[in-house]
């Protein structure tokens, strides 16, 4: 079958020399501008389904992103613990304002 033979072709490689195209016209019997036209269609379809692929991974990797992103925002706005909100105090440690001196 031609197309298979021209896709077993393809697949151990993408551009033909010359002569590589005109053996391939001879064994097929087809024009050389029917080989090249689909070797050049061929490797747009691959070029597409590579960039597909690769639009997928980084649509994946941002919606990853997103998500954590989300996740720690959400854990930094929670309410804060009583003693992020309050200061402590020691009593019997001496003063730090100079105002009050040394006791």
């Amino acid at each position: 079958d031609q197309l298979n033979l021209m896709e077993d072709v393809f697949q151990q490689q993408q551009y033909l020399s010359p002569r590589d195209i005109e053996n391939l016209c001879r064994k097929l019997d087809l024009k050389e501008h029917r080989v090249k036209n689909w070797f050049q269609n061929r490797r747009a379809r691959e070029k597409r389904a590579r960039t597909s692929s690769s639009m997928n991974i980084l649509a994946n990797q941002l919606e990853t992103a997103s998500t954590d992103t989300k996740n720690v925002l959400k854990n930094e706005i929670a309410t804060p613990q009583p003693s992020q909100m309050y200061l402590s105090y020691d009593a019997n440690s001496p003063s730090k304002n100079p105002a009050q001196g040394n006791h």
